[in-house]
């Protein structure tokens, strides 16, 4: 279910005769911003899960279950729909690679620090096949201001700082020893263990004080539906280059695919390249990013598509023949879909 669809070609609406105008942007509320974090796949499932469920839904508990939930738990899920599609082999790896990288520098004391949960990343279609699961959490019970940046995170760290004096005294070990729990014993060490351990210990701390500020979830009727051509936006240009793939098929079925659920009145996800918007001063070559398409309308050159950001209100940052279109109260812009060319994923959330 969550493997890479057969690939097919299909017509793109991009003439202003057939671009019909939609506007989803009412349905979601004001612009999200995720900060500090790397959060931008939870704060884009949550806006889908908004619209979905006609309550804002908090994208930072969203972020903690995708980082920190033990894959023992995922495959201990019912065999319903959710649950298969969480067990799903693809969706599996495509979740470990995105969030391993982070999980191998964990020690107990980072855990909730910039370089620890803040910056692991994860998969919008995951993270809404979970909600489905576990059912959504709301904004108001769990703030994203209070979590998705390295000055909001009082709490947690307090309950850090308690796993780490109960773990050193029941264990007899020194405050330093203490310190690296958490820790992997090589670069190369199996991933696995290391979950095991932590969800001995502060993964499931953090888990149930998110379900207490959480109390009575949501129930979300749907999983998600996702079309993917490739794991990132780099494993995507290299595709092109070997030929693999072809742009304008790929454009045509990403076309495809948002239409559909744009005319159905839904909003859609997108993973692609933040450089394809940002100027290039991070470092970072391809930037992966997530977000929200909500909106169509005809251009004087074509379909136009509104790109809803997760970094607030506010144009700073983007390239400057797209700092003209942006629009700051709204934190987004209406682009051709040509204008993105890495865009390899498109996740709705269907009935």
């Amino acid at each position: 279910m969550a493997a890479t669809p057969a690939f097919a070609l299909a017509a793109p609406a991009e003439n202003s005769e057939s671009c019909s105008r939609i506007d989803l942007r009412p349905s979601l509320g004001e612009p999200r911003d995720q900060r500090e974090s790397g959060w931008c796949f939870a704060h884009v499932a949550a806006d889908l899960l908004t619209q979905k469920i006609g309550e804002r839904v908090s994208a930072s508990d969203l972020a903690l279950q995708s980082a920190l939930m033990p894959e023992k738990e995922i495959r201990s899920l019912p065999q319903d729909e959710a649950g298969r599609y969480l067990n799903d082999p693809d969706l599996q790896r495509r979740w470990r690679v995105a969030r391993e990288p982070e999980l191998k520098r964990f020690r107990s004391k980072m855990i909730m620090s910039t370089n620890g949960v803040l910056n692991v990343g994860g998969n919008e279609d995951f993270s809404l096949a979970l909600a489905s699961v576990k059912g959504a959490c709301l904004e108001r019970d769990l703030p994203d201001e209070d979590l998705n940046s390295r000055h909001g995170l009082r709490a947690v760290e307090d309950l850090r700082d308690l796993h780490d004096k109960t773990a050193c005294a029941s264990s007899s070990r020194d405050e330093r020893a203490c310190g690296r729990v958490l820790r992997p014993a090589s670069p190369s060490e199996d991933l696995s263990p290391l979950i095991d351990r932590m969800s001995e210990g502060m993964s499931p701390q953090i888990l149930k004080w998110a379900d207490r500020q959480c109390g009575q979830r949501r129930r979300v009727r749907s999983v998600p539906r996702i079309l993917q051509v490739a794991d990132d936006a780099e494993h995507l240009d290299a595709a092109y280059k070997n030929g693999e793939l072809e742009i304008s098929e790929v454009r045509a079925r990403m076309l495809e695919r948002l239409n559909e659920a744009l005319e159905a009145g839904r909003v859609a996800a997108i993973g692609y390249s933040a450089n394809d918007v940002l100027t290039r001063d991070s470092g970072d070559r391809w930037g992966d990013h997530a977000s929200v398409i909500a909106g169509r309308r005809p251009g004087a050159k074509g379909c136009e598509y509104f790109v809803r950001q997760s970094w607030g209100q506010g144009c700073d940052g983007y390239r400057r023949r797209l700092n003209k279109v942006c629009e700051p109260e709204t934190g987004g812009m209406w682009l051709r879909l040509e204008q993105l060319p890495s865009i390899y994923s498109v996740t709705d959330l269907p009935n």
